[in-house]
């Protein structure tokens, strides 16, 4: 189940404050500072409301990306309930996206640049949808791109 307690203590808090030892000194990293990552809405709603701390640190961590990279944060959006896109009618695919992106910029204060498809899962009307709301870049399996190289 998404945003279990299980999940909480076992990944999404200890990436929000790794403890890191040298040498006798001590500091806390907070690991999406330094990586690419995604939450859905539901994912962040529950941590709002349940691990207040942890939220706070995912949302302070890609404010922190963004200021060190010129405004290109490192959280990547999310469609809004993790929907196959290319399995969607235009209407819900286009809705799903829109709302996704709205609930990225509620939540991170900054436009997304990129959209985590579930599953990977992509044909051209969604790559068309995804270029028309404005994003810059997709995450593909690697035999997706394989199939597109030349």
């Amino acid at each position: 189940m998404i945003g279990t307690s299980g999940s909480t203590l076992e990944c999404y808090q200890p990436n929000s404050a790794v403890r890191i030892v040298t040498g006798g000194a001590e500091r806390v990293v907070n690991n999406y500072a330094q990586i690419s990552f995604d939450f859905g809405p539901t994912l962040l709603s529950w941590l709002e409301r349940n691990h207040a701390e942890t939220y706070a640190r995912i949302i302070a961590a890609d404010a922190e990306s963004a200021a060190k990279y010129n405004g290109h944060g490192n959280a990547i959006a999310q469609a809004y309930n993790h929907a196959i896109l290319p399995l969607c009618n235009s209407h819900d695919r286009r809705t799903q996206v829109r709302w996704g992106l709205a609930d990225f910029h509620h939540r991170f204060g900054r436009t997304a640049e990129s959209m985590w498809l579930p599953e990977t899962a992509c044909n051209d009307d969604v790559l068309g949808l995804l270029i028309d709301e404005g994003l810059r870049f997709v995450i593909l399996a690697p035999q997706q791109a394989r199939r597109c190289a030349k």
